[in-house]
């Protein structure tokens, strides 16, 4: 999935954790990667997507580790059904 920035990548993350617990046959997901490949490619093949949760640098990606606590925090509520409006929570580094 492409997605434009930062943000639209938490977004993503956010509807691809909650479809999973929705989900009456998925037991589980997760994350490809801790820490996203090189800008210049992956040696064998070249594979070069932001698919962690840090850059190279160990550089968090905010938004998208931010998303993922909002996730998190309420996981269980979201996969039993009993979910709630809740806030969205701020970022932090």
């Amino acid at each position: 999935m492409r997605v434009k920035d930062q943000a639209e990548r938490a977004t993503a993350y956010k509807g691809f954790v909650t479809d999973a617990l929705r989900h009456p046959n998925i037991v589980g997901c997760h994350w490809f990667s801790c820490r996203a490949e090189p800008t210049t490619g992956r040696t064998l093949d070249g594979e070069n997507y932001q698919n962690g949760f840090v850059d190279v640098a160990d550089t968090p990606y905010t938004e998208t580790i931010q998303a993922a606590r909002e996730i998190s925090y309420h996981l269980y509520e979201i996969r039993s059904g009993t979910e709630t409006a809740r806030p969205q929570l701020t970022a932090q580094r």
